[in-house]
């Protein structure tokens, strides 16, 4: 019974990191998409906007790559009362590590996208 119920609970981490990563990259989308707005842009012209919109976008996902990284790690340690073998234990961990790097990625990257995006409309407007 325990056993099943540390999976339910790591599975729900994997799924907690899931929605980490999607909301941040929508929230990316949505923001590169609204940056370009006519409204968007009167706020950004100021330098001092545009600077405050960089600091939150790379705060926000340093911030979102910590909660991931601490699901897995909450998802490594209910999964390891499950592993039958030595074996299972290396080769999930370096499945979790794999994913999670990969999700740290992803938010960088549309974190990026969102910064570019700033850039470019301060670039255009200068």
């Amino acid at each position: 019974m325990i056993d099943s119920l540390s999976e339910k609970y790591a599975e729900k981490c994997w799924d907690a990191a899931n929605a980490i990563t999607g909301f941040s990259a929508g929230q990316s989308i949505i923001f590169s998409i609204a940056s370009q707005s006519a409204d968007m842009g009167k706020l950004l012209k100021d330098h001092r906007n545009a600077t405050s919109a960089v600091l939150m976008i790379i705060v926000f996902s340093v911030l979102y790559c910590v909660a991931v990284g601490i699901f897995a790690r909450f998802q490594l340690r209910l999964l390891q009362s499950c592993l039958v073998g030595i074996d299972d234990g290396i080769q999930l961990r370096g499945i979790i590590k794999k994913t999670t790097l990969f999700r740290m990625a992803v938010i960088m990257w549309f974190g990026l996208l969102s910064i570019l995006s700033i850039v470019h409309y301060f670039s255009q407007s200068s």
